[in-house]
């Protein structure tokens, strides 16, 4: 857990001028919402990486497009809205937007293999 909050906190999306190593000062920059979300996120990771994964599904992976796809909605809300709340929505919005590849990894793991497999071969996205 402390490993990912230093981690979002010392992401380019963050943009701190310095490297932070302190998880009380990492948990005071990042706020209270955002800390909320990171925490479910990793809770939901540290849950899964006890289970098997399948074939072509890398939660390290899954986790930097995570915190970046929530970056990229952090800013894009920051350009549209001065409201704290609803950037830092979109931020928990853009960490949990692939959460259901999660739930599909753990409970129908077979199946999302052969899916990936298969839109691979076909090079089509897995939608």
């Amino acid at each position: 857990m402390s490993a990912k909050l230093l981690q979002v906190v010392n992401s380019p999306g963050v943009g701190l001028r310095q490297e932070v190593t302190s998880i009380v000062h990492a948990a005071s920059l990042l706020g209270l919402e955002k800390l909320r979300a990171i925490v479910l996120v990793a809770e939901v990771f540290t849950a899964v990486q006890i289970t098997a994964m399948p074939r072509g599904v890398s939660l390290d992976t899954l986790w930097h497009h995570s915190l970046k796809v929530g970056e990229y909605a952090k800013k894009i809300a920051t350009g549209e809205v001065d409201e704290t709340k609803i950037i830092d929505d979109s931020f928990t919005a853009g960490l949990l937007h692939d959460i259901g590849l999660i739930v599909l990894a753990t409970s129908m793991s077979e199946e999302l293999s052969q899916a990936l497999t298969l839109a691979k071969e076909k090079q089509v996205t897995l939608f």
